[in-house]
C-alpha cells in the first residue's frame, strides 16, 4: 500500500476541532510540501527587549504552522548521515540551538532556510496551514538543557550575593567600631588643638602690647616729621605762586605776539587764495574749450567716414547701439564738478553675468573699461571691485562683501529682467568718494552675448545708460564694452 498522506487529508484532520491541542506544527520533507502554506504575521525579531513577552503571548494562541522542505516542486532527497538535505540542517539546527526559547520561525530562517537554499535546487519555507484553527499563534520551542545551565547560573549568583551580604555585614560592623575610636581620636586631637590656640593667643597679647609701644614711638616721630614737611610745603608753594605768576605774564605776552602773526598769514594766505581761484577758473574754461573741440573732431571724423573696418574684423562686427539715455530722474539738472579737483574719480562695480562663457573674465571687463578712458584725462580709474586687479594698478578696492555686490541687482517681479540698484550704487560711491561709478549686466545664448551698460555721475546723481541692440561673437565682447563705455562718456562730456 502508498505511504504518501496527501495534502487534503492532512489538511482536514489539522483543521478538525477534535485536535485538541493548541499549537501544531507539520515538518513536510516531501515533494510538493508548500502548496500546504499560507502567509501569516511578520516574523518576531529575536533582538527586540521584550522578544520572550512578545512569544509568551503568541505561544497564548492556537496555531497550525507548516515547515516544508520545498516549494510546489521536487526535493532532493540525498543529504547527510542518511538524512535528506533539509532534514540534516533542521535537526542540526535543533541540536545546536543555544537559546532558552525560541519560536519555530527564527530557528528555521536563522539556521535552516539559508543553507538549503544555497546546496539544494529547493526553496523551503515556513508559514501558515491554510484552517480557521490557526489563529496565527506560535509554535515555541524550550531548552531545557540551556534552561538548566542557566538557573544553575543564577544558583551560583545568589549563593556569591549571600556570601558577598555576609562580607559586608562584617565589615560594615567593623567600620563601625572604627568609627567609635576615629571619634575618639578626633576628641583628643580637638582639645590638644585648643590647648595650642590658648598659648598661641597668649603669645599673640604680648607680642601685640609690643608693638603698640614701638608703634607709639614710630608715629610721635612721624608727626615730628609731617610737621616738619608741612612747613617746607609752604614755603615751596608760596615760591611756585610766584613763579606761575610770572610764567602767566610771559604767556599773555607770548600769545598776543602769536595772534598778530597769525592775523597777517590769514591775510596772505586770503590773496593767495584769490589769486589760485581765479587761475582754477581759466584753467576749467580752458580745459572745457579743449573737450568741445575733442567732441566736434570726433563727431565730425564719423560723420566724414572713417576708414571701413576690413570685412569680418572686429570693428565691422560690432553691433550698433541703442541710443543713450538718461534715465536719472535729475537728467535735466545743471552738472556740479567737485571744486578743487582735476580729475573725477572712477568707481568699477562687479558686473552681473547671466551666463557662464571662458571668454567672461574680471580682467576682461576691467581692461575694457581702462582702455575705452585712457584718452580722457580728466578722468582717472581709482577703485575696483577687484583685489587682484586694484593691486596691479596700484588703486583702491571696493570693499563689498558678497551680499552688498548682490544687493546692487534687483527684479522687479519673477519675470521681469534684473536691473540695477541705482540708489545703493551711488551711496557706496558717495562713501568712498568717486565721482563716477561704472556697471554692466552681460548675456549669453548660442547666438552670441549681449549687454547692458550704466554709467553713474555721482555729485549730480545722474544716470546714462546703453543696450547692445545686436548681439556679438563671444570674443568681442571686450571691444563691445569699450565703445559702450566711450559713448556713455561721451554723453556726460556733452552735458557738462
Amino acid at each position: 500500500s502508498s505511504t504518501w498522506v496527501s495534502n487534503s487529508i492532512l489538511k482536514g484532520v489539522l483543521s478538525s476541532t477534535r485536535v485538541g491541542a493548541k499549537n501544531v506544527v507539520v515538518i513536510a520533507d516531501s515533494c510538493y510540501s508548500g502548496s500546504l502554506l499560507r502567509d501569516g504575521p511578520s516574523m518576531l525579531s529575536v533582538e527586540e527587549r521584550d522578544y520572550t513577552e512578545k512569544l509568551a503571548k503568541a505561544a497564548a494562541l492556537r496555531s497550525r504552522q507548516v515547515i516544508s522542505s520545498g516549494g510546489v516542486e521536487p526535493v532532493a532527497d540525498g543529504g547527510r548521515d542518511g538524512h535528506s538535505l533539509f532534514a540534516y540542517y533542521f535537526l542540526k539546527a535543533l541540536n545546536e540551538n543555544d537559546r532558552e526559547v525560541i519560536d519555530l520561525e527564527n530557528l528555521f530562517h536563522t539556521r535552516v532556510w539559508a543553507p538549503v537554499t544555497q546546496i539544494g535546487d529547493q526553496r523551503p519555507s515556513v508559514g501558515r496551514l491554510k484552517t480557521p484553527m490557526d489563529e496565527d499563534g506560535q509554535f515555541v520551542l524550550t531548552n531545557r538543557a540551556r534552561a538548566e545551565q542557566i538557573a544553575a547560573v543564577k544558583d551560583v549568583q545568589v549563593a556569591q550575593a549571600a556570601q558577598q551580604k555576609a562580607k559586608l555585614a562584617a565589615l560594615m560592623a567593623e567600620k563601625e567600631k572604627l568609627e567609635v575610636e576615629r571619634k575618639r581620636l578626633e576628641l583628643e586631637m580637638q582639645l590638644l588643638e585648643e590647648k595650642k590656640k590658648i598659648e598661641a593667643a597668649r603669645e599673640k597679647l604680648e607680642r601685640n602690647r609690643q608693638l603698640m609701644e614701638e608703634q607709639k614711638k614710630i608715629e610721635a616721630d612721624r608727626l615730628e616729621r609731617q610737621r616738619q614737611a608741612a612747613e617746607e610745603q609752604r614755603r615751596l608753594a608760596a615760591e611756585r605762586q610766584n613763579r606761575k605768576q610770572q610764567a602767566e605774564e610771559e604767556q599773555k605776552r607770548v600769545e598776543a605776539e602769536r595772534l598778530e602773526k597769525q592775523r597777517k598769514e590769514i591775510e596772505k594766505q586770503k590773496r593767495l587764495d584769490d589769486e589760485q581761484g581765479q587761475a582754477e577758473q581759466e584753467r576749467q574754461r580752458l580745459e572745457a574749450e579743449r573737450l568741445a573741440v575733442d567732441i566736434k573732431h570726433r563727431k565730425a571724423e564719423r560723420i566724414s567716414g572713417a576708414p571701413k573696418a576690413a570685412s569680418g574684423s572686429a570693428e565691422q562686427k560690432r553691433p550698433p547701439k541703442s541710443t543713450i539715455a538718461a534715465i536719472s530722474p535729475q537728467a535735466n539738472h545743471p552738472v556740479k564738478r567737485p571744486k578743487g579737483r582735476e580729475k573725477l574719480d572712477l568707481a568699477v562695480f562687479k558686473w552681473k553675468l547671466m551666463a557662464s562663457n571662458p571668454y567672461f573674465t574680471d580682467t576682461g571687463y576691467i581692461q575694457s573699461v581702462e582702455n575705452a578712458f585712457a584718452g580722457y584725462r580728466q578722468i582717472e580709474l581709482k577703485y575696483v571691485y577687484d583685489s587682484s586687479a586694484a593691486s596691479q594698478r596700484g588703486i583702491s578696492r571696493l570693499a563689498l562683501s558678497d551680499e552688498e555686490t548682490d544687493s546692487l541687482w534687483l527684479k522687479k517681479s519673477f519675470f521681469s529682467p534684473f536691473e540695477p540698484d541705482l540708489e545703493k550704487i551711488f551711496q557706496y560711491s558717495e562713501r568712498v568718494g568717486a565721482d563716477i561709478a561704472l556697471i554692466c549686466l552681460m548675456s549669453a545664448d548660442e547666438n552670441g552675448i549681449y549687454s547692458r551698460q550704466y554709467f553713474l555721475d555721482v555729485n549730480n546723481r545722474r544716470t546714462y545708460s546703453e543696450k547692445n541692440t545686436k548681439r556679438v561673437m563671444w570674443q568681442e565682447f571686450g571691444s563691445a564694452l569699450e565703445e559702450g563705455w566711450k559713448d556713455l562718456a561721451e554723453a556726460y562730456i556733452g552735458d557738462e
